[in-house]
């Protein structure tokens, strides 16, 4: 294992030192502007949307387990 690491371990810092380079002088093709305004605010509506879901089921998940555990619920 720590031959594949020793092997591994220039290799990425090769790359990172590469990406760096290219960030710097700016040959780093990113989403910028308005484009990448746009791609924040669909992540977030879609993240405020998921939010309701995952609620609701951790609230499912969450509501046998007080019974199972030989306890009553609290409310």
């Amino acid at each position: 294992m720590s031959t594949r690491l020793a092997a591994f371990a220039p290799a990425q810092a090769r790359r990172i030192m590469a990406l760096r380079r290219r960030i710097l002088v700016g040959q780093y093709d990113s989403w910028g502007g308005p484009a990448l305004a746009g791609a924040w605010a669909v992540h977030a509506l879609g993240g405020l949307g998921f939010r309701p879901l995952v609620a609701w089921l951790l609230r499912g998940y969450a509501a046998p387990w007080p019974h199972l555990a030989g306890r009553t619920p609290q409310r």
